[in-house]
């Protein structure tokens, strides 16, 4: 957790030219949202994709599954995008699968860094993920 961003810049600084995507999840974009200033501040343009269901939910499936009441995996929903776009960034908040593809278009398309918010129901892959990390 909180690795994605920081690889990105790291991949901006040691190769300008190419473009990185990040993917992460909100829990770990919230452990290092000060980087988003980083990035603006070195002039690198990521694109990053937040998978945003306001839970840290690979905890919660673990507790679920030791069936233990759950514990500090749920929290309030944050609109990344409007964060994003308070350090500088372009950004769009996805909560349709209709617009992800207009959302990676402007993005692919921009040269700024571009953050992708994508609103996800945890309930719709809680077997995918008990099935691959149990």
């Amino acid at each position: 957790m909180g690795f994605a961003l920081p690889a990105a810049i790291a991949s901006c600084l040691a190769d300008p030219k190419r473009r990185a995507v990040a993917f992460t999840g909100d829990g770990g974009l919230m452990m290092c949202l000060g980087e988003l200033g980083t990035t603006i501040q070195e002039q690198c343009a990521p694109v990053v994709v937040v998978f945003n269901d306001s839970a840290l939910t690979l905890i919660g499936v673990k507790q679920r599954r030791r069936r233990l009441a759950p514990a500090g995996v749920d929290f309030v929903d944050a609109d990344f995008a409007q964060i994003a776009r308070g350090f500088g960034w372009e950004a769009w908040r996805v909560e349709r699968s209709d617009d992800l593809r207009p959302a990676f278009e402007r993005a692919a398309a921009s040269s700024r860094a571009t953050l992708i918010d994508v609103v996800i129901d945890p309930m719709e892959y809680d077997a995918q993920i008990l099935a691959l990390r149990g």
